[in-house]
């Protein structure tokens, strides 16, 4: 032994989307104190660190994130600015890892990524990213779904026209920038198996105990007749985005959870081709051994009628 200190990392978790990356960063803001004292640094105070865009991302403050939640880019700018110089005292003599979240870096092009590398190394902590990936049907099924649920589609095109987050795309520039080995790519399939928040715990290095981490559950998904209905409803208010309430009563109601038809799901796996080949020769990444099933209901399931007529009476009271 040379005596050297072992380096030490900073790890970016980039989602994807619909990956569990809200359910994640609860787990982890939820458990800071308890990740602190077995040397694992979850910085600031809030769940998601989007307080990183406007230093590094291209869109900068004026990031639709922060447009969309009514902050102004000079505002922006100053919840960035706060929270770097927070994240810099406390980087500063901390002798374990540090871990990040927050999925809106993973459309950041290469110039953006470069500047975040250079200044997580000038913090002395060496760059990794975490990122999840799932098999193109049963994401495809979860970004319709949730476009559904916010009111932001209709089901008809969106059947027709599926559309999920690739890896390829979203990957493509950090590789041009970061070392291939420290990009650390999981499949959310695996991941499950022992729960997203210890998953991403274990790929980060992380040695407390896993029992002591807080869990929790976010984003609940529509069942077949709820995206149904909140399909109908974006029908009758077309562009009106769905108020949160009306999104609390649809994900109450029970039955067959929601599945593309095999139709939509083959084109799905024909405009994957290329992604999955991609994932496969650069992470070693497969989904071959995944079996996705597709379906249709064709009538209302006794269970969703129930919670429809229970739903109606509550609203009438």
């Amino acid at each position: 032994m040379n005596g050297e200190q072992p380096l030490k990392r900073a790890f970016l978790h980039i989602g994807l989307s619909k990956t569990g990356t809200t359910a994640i960063q609860m787990s982890l803001s939820g458990s800071r104190s308890t990740l602190l004292k077995n040397g694992l640094l979850y910085p600031g105070s809030e769940d998601d660190h989007i307080a990183l865009l406007p230093s590094f991302h291209q869109l900068g403050p004026g990031h639709f994130r922060f447009a969309n939640a009514g902050i102004s880019p000079e505002e922006a700018l100053k919840q960035s600015q706060r929270f770097l110089h927070e994240l810099e005292n406390q980087a500063r003599g901390f002798s374990g890892d540090i871990l990040m979240s927050t999925e809106y870096l993973q459309n950041m092009n290469a110039a953006a990524w470069k500047k975040m590398y250079e200044y997580i190394s000038s913090l002395g902590f060496e760059p990794h990213i975490i990122c999840y990936v799932r098999h193109p049907v049963s994401h495809a099924t979860s970004a319709i779904q949730q476009q559904i649920k916010m009111g932001s589609g209709q089901l008809e095109t969106l059947l027709e026209e599926p559309r999920w987050p690739m890896a390829r795309p979203r990957l493509g520039n950090a590789l041009g920038v970061f070392p291939r080995e420290h990009v650390h790519v999981r499949r959310m399939e695996d991941a499950r198996k022992e729960g997203l928040e210890s998953d991403i715990l274990q790929t980060a290095g992380y040695t407390g105990s896993l029992a002591d981490i807080h869990r929790t559950k976010a984003n609940t998904s529509l069942s077949m007749t709820g995206v149904l209905i909140a399909d109908a409803r974006n029908r009758l208010h077309d562009g009106s985005k769905t108020a949160e309430k009306i999104r609390e009563h649809l994900t109450s109601i029970g039955g067959p959870k929601f599945t593309l038809p095999q139709r939509t799901a083959r084109k799905v796996m024909r405009l994957a081709q290329d992604d999955l080949a991609w994932l496969n020769d650069t992470f070693g990444i497969s989904f071959s051994d995944i079996e996705v099933t597709t379906g249709k209901q064709d009538r209302l399931t006794p269970e969703a009628a129930d919670d429809i007529v229970r739903l109606l009476m509550d609203l009438a009271r």
